[in-house]
């Protein structure tokens, strides 16, 4: 409050914000205006539904881990695999190791044609150890983090001895490079020989000399295609005896081997009985795969039919699957599969489809008037500062 010739002027706040200052500011024009603007957006998105504007959202992925052993011998090679559903291939999993002091690190891998992973490790620590895989999604896809999955190591006993052999791919193109690696416990500089084989025998790949430490790598390249088998033999000293790791497998392709994958969006669809809904089927084509995929659908639910257009599709390109169901298809959920065949080439993913009943929303309304409570509150609302206005406005001529 302050004095001005002797009269009292009272400085009110110009802003809508404070209680104590809500008559003043309720008389000026711009405070009717933004009410009735809130009120006017209210009355839209009572009408038309909420969001209304769309909103894009990832599809959900899960991924899953599995270890080779629940308890091994330190030195010896647990194999950590898993699978990114629905299938992504090419992703970048992350595998977080923690040992049993506490400490962690990682471990990335590229999932292969069929959203696989799998990687060989040789643990450096007795005890407790944990993994868990991760990836980070992409602009269609959802990140997914998998479950943890554990496993023990113990100490060898006395005068025994463990090797381990492993590769960085366990599926490469002919031509490419192939490390083999391994470790040696206990820990010593000694000879060792990685063996080879195709079939029921065994033949000398290389000679290698690991490091004080136990550790050996070894660059192959393989020669020819086919499915090999590796592994690493140590003869022993004379203070322990001999040891001969598990086997690798290794698949070589040739250069260019065609191939295609099969994808579907959404991966699950609600309907009601009688409706219909689609779904979006994908065929990628790799290495330069341009042949014509027929498409098949099974696992439907009785009483339902699926319609593909167009019924195939050659190297890269979409198909529209249209489900129909009847009044009399069962309500539950189905798992879908779609599959795309070329002579003995055979791709596919699955999907869920849930029927449910269908849905009554029940509108609440004001007895006798038949307007929905919402609304009514809303029309109410406008009409009432419609009249303060017509009242402040009324003052003012006054």
């Amino acid at each position: 409050m302050r004095f001005t010739n002797g009269a009292a002027k009272s400085t009110q706040n110009k802003g809508c914000g404070r209680i104590r200052a809500m008559p003043t500011a309720l008389k000026r024009g711009h405070c009717y205006r933004g009410i009735t603007l809130y009120l006017t957006f209210i009355l839209l998105v009572s009408v038309c539904g909420f969001p209304i504007m769309p909103v894009s959202a990832l599809q959900p992925t899960t991924i899953s881990i599995s270890v080779s052993a629940s308890s091994l011998d330190l030195g010896g090679t647990v194999i950590v695999s898993g699978v990114i559903a629905p299938q992504v291939p090419g992703a970048q999993v992350s595998l977080n190791y923690t040992r049993p002091d506490g400490t962690r690190f990682t471990r990335s891998l590229t999932t292969s044609l069929l959203s696989t992973f799998a990687d060989a490790y040789a643990p450096d620590m007795a005890g407790n150890w944990t993994v868990q895989a991760s990836w980070s999604g992409n602009d269609q896809y959802a990140r997914a983090t998998s479950p943890i999955a554990s496993f023990t190591t113990v100490r060898l006993p006395p005068g025994t001895s463990n090797i381990t052999c492993a590769t960085d791919f366990s599926s490469v193109i002919l031509g490419q490079s192939i490390n083999v690696s391994g470790r040696l416990v206990p820990a010593r500089q000694a000879s060792i020989t990685l063996e080879l084989s195709t079939g029921a025998s065994w033949s000398q790949l290389a000679n290698v000399t690991s490091t004080p430490d136990g550790a050996y790598q070894y660059l192959w390249t393989p020669k020819s295609t086919g499915s090999y088998l590796l592994r690493a033999r140590w003869p022993g000293d004379s203070s322990h005896a001999g040891a001969t790791s598990s086997q690798v497998s290794v698949v070589v392709h040739s250069l260019h081997v065609p191939d295609f994958s099969v994808s579907a969006n959404p991966l699950s669809r609600k309907i009601g009985p009688g409706e219909t809904t689609t779904f979006t089927i994908t065929i990628a084509s790799l290495y330069g795969f341009n042949s014509s995929v027929t498409l098949a659908v099974s696992g439907l639910p009785t009483n339902a039919g699926g319609l593909f257009n167009p019924p195939s599709v050659s190297g890269n390109g979409t198909s529209i699957l249209t489900v129909s169901t009847t009044n009399s298809t069962p309500q539950g959920t189905s798992i879908v599969t779609i599959s795309g065949t070329v002579g003995e080439q055979v791709r596919s993913v699955t999907a869920s489809l849930e029927v449910t009943a269908k849905e009554s929303t029940p509108s609440s309304t004001v007895p006798f008037i038949g307007v929905p409570e919402t609304l009514l509150a809303i029309l109410l609302g406008l009409f009432v500062v419609a009249r303060m206005r017509r009242r402040t406005k009324a003052d003012g001529r006054s």
